[in-house]
């Protein structure tokens, strides 16, 4: 064999050794490819398994939770619940009257006859956290100084402000502003001057009956009507886009849910994605008493749940990972006409003028 034989034939069987080491090397990689996923999948289980748990958990938590209670004499069923300053509760009735109480005190005293008509919205001030707003059916908002801890003069009208037919709700803007909605199908902004509000604009809603409202970036707003959710651009004061027929005839509360999704809910929960203004998901509410159920609160907490009630007088919690349920629990045969996230527990306002206070946190 000739020196260049010899040479071929050796980078041949190099060519050959080196294929035989690819092979391994391939053989390698699929085996650790096959172990990462197994690993991966073996992770999944764990993370289930752990979801489970901690679903399990929640579900116990909420079921054997203690309920306390405050007689608040209301004649009627209260509309709207407000948390204060010093962790007072004021509640709003369709009797006409503002309650003021506390879990150690009871109540504390009463505003009497605070409208003419039933109350339908309290709202703390942002800027003054010692006052609130309250909406009436009347077609008024009234704002209020409270000072629950003083021995003789409690409240205080500080002024009136005529604003719809029946205003139901109204929120402060992020910039100190007052934004209010009503059943007339107007959407007003009013502009915080020092002892008076004074309308700076009005939209129309797509349909009348605006039952709530939400800002949910600076100069961005929600409404939600008879069917429709309108998205608002409020700097302009121009309606960016609409949203019919999705069966929220009766949108009594909306929430932000992790800074990009809204909240509202009826008979079921909406949810929507803020940033492309999408319907994304429905989910019906079980423990149906009649056909005309209603979700009256919502609340947010521990992430990724939120928490629900109204005249199923159930309340339920929702993973909205998966949008499943995974706890729920009858409230002493009360509808639930809100839910307050206030660290230590929740507070659920009853129609049978009482306070049921949740105190195990999830």
């Amino acid at each position: 064999m000739s020196e260049t034989e010899q040479i071929l034939a050796k980078l041949s069987k190099l060519e050959e050794n080196q294929k035989k080491s690819d092979l391994k090397i391939q053989s390698l990689e699929n085996k650790i490819s096959n172990l990462e996923t197994e690993n991966m999948k073996l992770n999944q289980k764990i993370k289930a398994l752990e979801r489970q748990n901690e679903k399990a958990e929640k579900q116990a938590k909420l079921i054997n939770a203690p309920i306390i209670k405050i007689k608040h004499d209301h004649k009627d069923w209260i509309n709207t619940i407000c948390l204060t300053k010093y962790n007072y509760i004021v509640t709003g009735s369709r009797d006409k009257s503002i309650k003021c109480s506390h879990f150690d005190e009871g109540v504390k005293f009463t505003i009497e006859n605070a409208h003419s008509k039933e109350i339908n919205y309290i709202i703390q001030d942002k800027i003054n956290d010692s006052n609130i707003f309250s909406c009436g059916a009347d077609g008024l908002i009234k704002y209020w100084s409270l000072d629950p801890l003083s021995y003789q003069d409690n409240y205080n009208l500080i002024l009136t402000i005529s604003a719809h037919d029946d205003v139901k709700k109204c929120i402060i803007l992020n910039n100190g502003n007052l934004c209010s909605c009503g059943r007339d199908g107007k959407i007003n902004f009013w502009i915080r001057e020092t002892e008076k509000f004074t309308k700076i604009n009005t939209l129309t809603a797509s349909k009348d009956y605006v039952q709530s409202i939400i800002e949910y970036k600076d100069k961005k707003l929600v409404s939600a009507s008879w069917g429709v959710v309108d998205f608002w651009d409020i700097e302009n004061f121009k309606l960016e886009k609409n949203i019919d027929n999705v069966s929220c005839h009766d949108a009594n509360s909306m929430i932000i849910y992790h800074n990009d999704t809204l909240i509202t809910t009826d008979g079921s929960i909406f949810i929507f994605n803020l940033e492309k203004q999408q319907l994304i998901q429905r989910i019906l509410i079980e423990n149906e008493i009649d056909d005309e159920l209603g979700v009256y609160g919502v609340c947010s907490f521990c992430d990724h749940y939120i928490i629900t009630g109204g005249n199923s007088r159930y309340l339920e919690v929702f993973d909205m990972n998966d949008y499943q349920k995974i706890a729920s629990r009858p409230v002493d045969d009360m509808f639930i006409f809100g839910i307050i996230n206030d660290g230590p527990g929740y507070i659920v306002c009853g129609s049978e003028s009482v306070f049921a206070f949740i105190i195990n946190q999830f």
